[in-house]
């Protein structure tokens, strides 16, 4: 911390610090410079918990998720997004695609099928899961001309064979890390990462609902997104997951089905989390039209 002090001579304006481990630091560095005399904000993103009074005690401000906060009251200091702050919207995405070519995907318009796996509250239910994929991708016979299925290194191995015996009748393409966290290989045809080809080139989204920011991502891109809820966290009634594909459901950012790909539309609605979150932070602090982010 010193040594980031005596390099960094001029006045801070913010401090933004993310996550638990983050938390710390953030609070003592501002103390510091507060005893050198500089005027800073400090921002901490995600809720540091450590109680509402040393919350609104230790920080400027706290950016959140809402379905965090169903049930309880937060501080008067916290931002509430509807979903997680990401990089993802649709002119990031064209400039992407400016540098990019299409070598993973199939032929447009096409499925992206993002699969997660087993969290720290649940374990996913693989049948229920890929049967809920399977039909929603039958369901949308005539309106994709490919579909790709992209997981994670949560995805249980069960749920990998069942969509794997799936592929011989519906056409499709299937990637998997080719270790999970428990370091065990699996499919071998990962030679890089297809998720970020995914955002910048698919046509629309199918997203199993046990991640809140492979949603929030998917949602920001401005396509069609469906989420899988039958077997998966989102599909336990009044659980925060459930709450959370509800709002975006009711703000017409979630679908339950897909409509024919239109190339003319260039966007929908999406979500925009980081870009709302900063404007709400400098309108709170007052700061000048130009510092805004555009």
């Amino acid at each position: 911390m010193d040594e980031i002090l005596k390099k960094q001579q001029d006045a801070f304006d913010f401090i933004i610090g993310c996550g638990r481990k983050t938390a710390a630091l953030n609070y003592h560095l501002r103390n510091r410079l507060f005893r050198r005399g500089d005027a800073v904000h400090n921002i901490q993103i995600l809720d540091p918990r450590c109680g509402s009074h040393f919350s609104k005690i230790m920080y400027d401000a706290v950016v959140t998720p809402a379905h965090d906060y169903v049930k309880t009251r937060h501080p008067c200091n916290f931002i509430l997004t509807l979903g997680s702050m990401t990089w993802v919207n649709p002119s990031s995405l064209a400039v992407r695609r400016q540098n990019m070519t299409v070598t993973m995907l199939g032929s447009s318009p096409c499925l992206i099928v993002l699969v997660g796996g087993d969290t720290n509250r649940s374990f996913m239910d693989c049948s229920k899961v890929s049967d809920s994929i399977f039909a929603t991708i039958q369901a949308s016979q005539g309106v994709f001309n490919s579909v790709c299925i992209i997981g994670s290194r949560r995805t249980p191995p069960h749920l990998i064979q069942l969509l794997e015996n799936q592929k011989e009748y519906t056409p499709l393409l299937i990637y998997m890390p080719p270790c999970n966290t428990k370091g065990e290989s699996r499919l071998e045809n990962w030679s890089s990462n297809p998720y970020l080809e995914s955002l910048v080139f698919g046509d629309a989204f199918l997203v199993t609902g046990d991640s809140v920011s492979m949603i929030s991502e998917a949602c920001s891109t401005g396509k069609q997104v469906v989420v899988v809820n039958e077997g998966t966290d989102s599909g336990v009634k009044n659980s925060k997951l459930h709450h959370f594909v509800q709002n975006l459901q009711d703000k017409g950012l979630v679908s339950k089905s897909f409509d024919p790909i239109n190339k003319s539309v260039v966007s929908r609605r999406y979500l925009d989390e980081a870009t709302k979150a900063a404007h709400t932070i400098l309108d709170r602090f007052d700061f000048k039209e130009s510092s805004r982010p555009h």
